[in-house]
């Protein structure tokens, strides 16, 4: 498992940190510019007023998506990892949609700020999940990889033949 994470963290890395430049740098490019034009605006005052009604749980929901195949496409795991990786990819996506269903329509001052919070845990808390099962996948070796290490394997029969008739 520690072979896969070394080999795969920075694949990992780079597709986690695309999803959350793509669902929050837009926002935040916007955010500064609204702020620049606002007199005395803060950029975390017009960023967090984007997501203050639960926005960000469509951003859970997409994701969930993503992981979802991911998940699908990792193969076979430890039974107890793989269930704890569903468990911690279900959890959130059930209590994100029950939470999205309770505003809708994004309406101001539905949502309470623990609600909101919460949102913003699955989300962070998803990537950090999504890093880890991308991360731990299987590293299938390539054809001259697999070919290398059975020739090396053919190669050192005979020194282990030696040995065990020693």
């Amino acid at each position: 498992m520690l072979d896969s994470l070394q080999k795969n963290w920075k694949e990992a890395l780079t597709e986690v940190l695309a999803s959350l430049i793509g669902t929050l740098g837009i926002v935040f490019v916007i955010a500064f510019i609204l702020s620049r034009q606002i007199e005395e605006g803060k950029v975390t005052t017009s960023f967090s007023r984007y997501f203050n009604e639960g926005q960000i749980g469509l951003s859970v929901l997409s994701i969930s998506g993503v992981m979802f195949l991911a998940l699908r496409k990792h193969g076979k795991l430890n039974e107890i990892v793989s269930i704890v990786l569903y468990l911690c990819f279900i959890i959130p996506l059930v209590a994100t949609a029950f939470i999205i269903g309770i505003n809708p329509g994004f309406e101001k001052e539905v949502l309470t700020s623990t609600n909101v919070s919460l949102l913003w845990q699955f989300y962070f808390g998803l990537h950090l999940v999504w890093f880890l099962i991308l991360a731990l996948k299987p590293t299938i070796p390539s054809s001259e990889e697999a070919g290398a290490a059975e020739n090396n394997r053919i190669t050192d029969m005979p020194r282990k033949a030696a040995q065990i008739g020693k």
